[in-house]
């Protein structure tokens, strides 16, 4: 899965990304700088909660930013500097969109091989 966000990773200001199931549990995470505290001892259920509707969010605190994306794999947080180029990691998140949305759903077979 680290190869799916190599790109998100890669911009400029990014500090890290977590998918989220569902659920609330950490799918993966990958953190250019190290956080303070592990993301995996936090519980996320209630961001998840308020969050489950929303498709795409953009976030601006004190010291930086927090993009939402969400995905049939779950809800995708890229963590960024104050003044990191949204329009790149918005361009990023559209172009993995796809392999998320494939890794969520599994292969369907022979079925795979026609279009609909």
């Amino acid at each position: 899965m680290k190869e799916i966000f190599k790109d998100i990773l890669a911009i400029d200001g990014v500090s890290g990304v977590l998918l989220f199931s569902r659920q609330g549990r950490v799918v993966f995470q990958e953190m250019v700088l190290p956080l303070s505290e592990n993301p995996e001892q936090r519980d996320w259920k209630s961001l998840t909660t308020v969050i489950k509707n929303v498709t795409e969010a953009d976030f601006i605190y004190e010291n930086g930013r927090i993009y939402i994306r969400n995905s049939a794999a779950g809800h995708l947080l890229v963590l960024m500097e104050l003044f990191t180029s949204v329009a790149m990691v918005r361009l990023s998140c559209d172009m993995i969109m796809p392999a998320l949305n494939k890794q969520a759903h599994g292969s369907k077979g022979i079925r795979s091989f026609f279009k609909w």
